[in-house]
């Protein structure tokens, strides 16, 4: 569970366990069933499930720019709900992409040049075909349960429960790079802006030098839990895992203002 929308009217919460901006639109991937979608900064929200199978819980979205990427949990009740869905029509509608993975649940979505990535409990898959096909990607990752990455230039980042890895070589080889994180705190959640890697890692951490290093970032940010992550064109959006609502930084981490009102309870 990451991000939680609260209602104040006694209406029913759902998870929001991802945010991506695809243009100039916000995707929730929600626990119930389906992708939510804004086009005016998450004041509004509409459903968006064409396609998509209707136990499916949505643990991940992503874009590379022309394609939008869902993961999803994979089987259910020993029901396959498609595993890794994909949509090349601003979500209006969804197809599963599974072909090669070998893992029931997929956790987060990547991207490399020409490459599209996942992670699950299994590992890291890579995709040079938009989806249709997979392959193991998984050298030198310290711990196999990728939750979070993010791309920055020509170097992608996991975070998973040992902290994060990275690689500079499409993810031939992975190399550790924890200096500045917490011991023993799982990364969650990643994103990247201007010339900055930021890491959800119960708190916000930041990175100014390719992750060589990392510094926390939580200037305004009241929620003792952050653990999802996304860039627009001018800001950083942080989501709340235990008080819930999104946060959001216009100047890369030295502040945050939030979490706002007006939050739907789905």
């Amino acid at each position: 569970t990451l991000v939680i929308f609260t209602s104040d009217n006694g209406g029913t919460t759902r998870s929001v366990n991802g945010l991506t901006i695809h243009g100039s639109t916000v995707f929730a991937a929600t626990s119930d069933s389906a992708i939510y979608v804004s086009t005016n900064a998450g004041l509004n929200w509409t459903r968006s499930a064409s396609g998509m199978h209707v136990r499916a819980t949505v643990n991940a979205i992503g874009s590379n720019g022309t394609t939008l990427f869902a993961s999803v949990t994979g089987a259910l009740g020993g029901v396959d709900t498609g595993v890794v869905y994909r949509s090349t029509d601003n979500g209006a509608s969804w197809v599963s992409v599974k072909s090669g993975l070998y893992s029931t649940s997929v956790s987060c979505v990547g991207f490399g040049t020409g490459k599209v990535f996942v992670g699950s409990a299994a590992g890291i898959y890579a995709s040079t075909n938009n989806g249709t096909n997979w392959f193991a990607s998984n050298a030198g990752l310290r711990n196999a349960n990728a939750m979070a990455m993010t791309v920055s230039g020509s170097t992608l980042f996991a975070g998973h429960a040992g902290g994060i890895s990275r690689t500079q070589d499409e993810g031939t080889t992975w190399t550790v790079q924890n200096n500045g994180l917490p011991l023993g705190t799982g990364v969650t959640g990643m994103t990247t802006h201007n010339s900055y890697i930021f890491a959800a890692a119960g708190y916000v951490y930041r990175s100014s030098d390719n992750g060589a290093s990392w510094v926390p970032m939580n200037n305004g940010i009241a929620d003792p839990y952050i653990n999802t992550l996304s860039a627009g064109a001018n800001s950083v959006y942080a989501g709340g895992g235990v008080t819930g609502g999104v946060y959001v930084t216009t100047n890369d981490g030295t502040s945050w203002t939030g979490p706002g009102t007006g939050l739907p309870s789905f």
